[in-house]
C-alpha cells in the first residue's frame, strides 16, 4: 500500500499554517462499496485528531490503476490553534 504526501496550499481557515495532502494507493479488490468511503473517513479523522497544532490534512484514496475512489477536503486539527 503505497503512500505520499505533499504540502498543501490550501487552508481551510484564516490561522492554520501547514497542511498535508495524503494520497493512499489501494488494491481494488482489498475494499469495496461504501467501506472504502468508511475507512476514509475514519482516517481522515485520525489524522485531524493526531495533527500538530495549526495544522490541516487532506486524504486522497485511489485504486492501484490510479483512479480516485474518494477525497477528503482539508480538515483542520483538532488540538487548538495558537
Amino acid at each position: 500500500m503505497p503512500a505520499r504526501h505533499a504540502p498543501c496550499g490550501g487552508r481551510p481557515r484564516h490561522g492554520y499554517r501547514r497542511g498535508y495532502a495524503l494520497t493512499l494507493r489501494l488494491a481494488p479488490d482489498g475494499m469495496r462499496g461504501s467501506s472504502i468511503c468508511l475507512f476514509g473517513a475514519v482516517l481522515q479523522r485520525f489524522l485531524a485528531l493526531y495533527g500538530g497544532v495549526n495544522t490541516f490534512v487532506e486524504l486522497t484514496i485511489e485504486h492501484d490503476d490510479g483512479r480516485v475512489a474518494g477525497h477528503w477536503g482539508a480538515l483542520a486539527s483538532a488540538q487548538l490553534p495558537l
